[in-house]
C-alpha cells in the first residue's frame, strides 16, 4: 500500500474519529510495512485502540492546556493577593507595642 492511500485513511479516521476507521487504517498499516519494530507483532484490533486513544488525547490536549493556563493565571493572582495581605499582616503587627516593652 503507498503513502498516499496511508495518508488518505488517515485522514478518514482522523476527521470522522470512527472506530471502524481506526480499524481499516490498523490493517492497512500493518500490512504496508511502515510501522515501527514495537508496533508490527500487535493485533490490528489494539492497534485501532491505540489510534484512538492518541486522537482522542491530542483533541483534548489544547483545551486542557488553555484550562490549565486559566487555572494557573487564578492561583498566580491569589497568590499575589495572599502575599499582598500578609504583608499587610507583618505591617500591623510591626506597629503593635511588643510585650517586653512598657507602653507609652
Amino acid at each position: 500500500m503507498d503513502r498516499s492511500t496511508l495518508s488518505d485513511l488517515f485522514t478518514a479516521w482522523w476527521d470522522s474519529g470512527d472506530r471502524d476507521a481506526a480499524r481499516v487504517l490498523a490493517d492497512a498499516l500493518l500490512e504496508s510495512g511502515e510501522l515501527k519494530e514495537q508496533f508490527v507483532d500487535l493485533p490490528a484490533e489494539q492497534l485501532a485502540g491505540m489510534l484512538q486513544t492518541f486522537r482522542s488525547a491530542a483533541l483534548v490536549a489544547p483545551v486542557l492546556a488553555a484550562a490549565f493556563g486559566r487555572v494557573s493565571e487564578a492561583l498566580g493572582t491569589a497568590l499575589q493577593e495572599a502575599v499582598q495581605g500578609f504583608r499587610a499582616f507583618a505591617e500591623a503587627m510591626g506597629q503593635l507595642p511588643r510585650h517586653d516593652q512598657p507602653t507609652r
